[in-house]
């Protein structure tokens, strides 16, 4: 089966952080968040499944770790089963 990608962006304090859930469901085409509190929200009402995490982060790897493990932690606490978490730092000019 296909793995349909949804993009959201998250921030955590003043730095935007992305992160991509990809999941086994052709009716998912996106959800954009412009708050942490809005995707714990909808990661508590999603259906149960297998996820796929990506965090690509521009605010260093302390913050960015913390984030990983923060939402594989809750989407196991649901019921959810994180296939992978994958952490991807990048540098911006500024």
């Amino acid at each position: 089966m296909p793995q349909f990608p949804l993009t959201d962006k998250v921030y955590f304090g003043d730095e935007p952080q992305v992160v991509h859930f990809y999941e086994n469901n052709p009716q998912t085409t996106g959800f954009i968040f412009d708050t942490f509190s809005a995707l714990l929200s909808w990661i508590g009402k999603h259906k149960k499944g297998t996820l796929t995490i990506y965090v690509r982060s521009t605010n260093g790897l302390i913050r960015s770790v913390y984030a990983v493990n923060k939402l594989a932690e809750l989407l196991q606490s649901q019921g959810h089963t994180t296939e992978a978490v994958h952490l991807e730092l990048s540098r911006t000019k500024k």
